[in-house]
């Protein structure tokens, strides 16, 4: 199917992650127990690498696609799986056409890895997790990778390294829009996301105004304030904002940025 360097150490796994055989039904699956089961409400950081497959030894078994990266969902209980493959229980789960953790990217740079991560806040006590592309064929973006003809495997293939899932979002590999960005001392606050209520606290009462900017975990801006100056304590209400993780940032006239990173749960 291809070579890759190991992300992290010495191994990956690898599926087939889009098909023009079994009426394009057909899927490849990774899955495992979590090591401690999630808890309702309470979000947890996810990550993992992938890079697309191709150009392997032979021809016969090296896949000609890419396709959109595959993402990663939870279960209480992992389908049964028997054959044929989409009468199983996988059948019932495999095209939602979403994902817990997903990307839109599709995978089609066999030099390097990609990192997908996320947050997501369970409503169950789920136990399993499960990658693979939960997209049918019409929404997996396929784009054929080996135009020269080596390839004759008609599918795409994707490898999978470093997957983590944990209550820390320091651990896992997470997106660089959820990094803070350098902070300077000047413009030092800490901010609470409670409720519907924001309330942001100034360790020193700004001497200008402030551009604040609240932005969700994949770095998309959701609001934007102007913080009066000399005013220590500002707060503002929030309506119809997702449970997740949010990064405040403050910006003073010169540009200079400071942030604090935010977990919200809906009430």
């Amino acid at each position: 199917m291809g070579y890759q360097y190991a992300a992290q150490g010495q191994a990956y796994m690898g599926l087939a992650t889009y098909t023009t055989q079994s009426m394009g039904f057909y899927r490849e699956i990774i899955a495992t127990h979590l090591t401690q089961s999630l808890q309702p409400g309470v979000p947890v950081y996810c990550s993992f690498k992938a890079s697309t497959g191709g150009w392997g030894s032979s021809r016969y078994n090296s896949a000609n696609w890419a396709a959109k990266a595959p993402g990663l969902n939870f279960f209480v209980e992992l389908p049964s799986t028997s054959q044929p493959f989409i009468l199983s229980g996988w059948g019932t789960y495999l095209f939602p056409n979403s994902s817990a953790i997903q990307t839109d990217q599709v995978l089609a740079d066999t030099s390097d890895w990609i990192t997908i991560s996320g947050v997501f806040v369970p409503d169950s006590v789920y136990q399993y997790i499960a990658i693979t592309n939960f997209y049918d064929n019409s929404q997996s973006s396929p784009v054929l990778l080996d135009s020269g003809g080596w390839g004759l495997f008609d599918c795409a293939y994707a490898f999978i390294d470093e997957v983590c899932v944990s209550l820390d979002s320091n651990f896992c590999d997470m997106n660089t829009a959820l990094q803070n960005h350098v902070h300077n001392p000047d413009l030092a606050f800490a901010a609470v996301l409670s409720g519907n209520n924001l309330t942001v606290t100034a360790k020193i009462p700004p001497s200008r105004g402030l551009r604040l900017e609240l932005l969700d975990a994949a770095g998309r801006r959701c609001h934007s304030w102007i913080w009066p100056k000399a005013q220590s304590r500002w707060a503002t209400q929030l309506a119809d904002l997702a449970s997740g993780v949010y990064v405040l940032s403050a910006t003073d006239p010169e540009g200079t940025i400071t942030s604090v990173k935010l977990t919200y749960l809906q009430p």
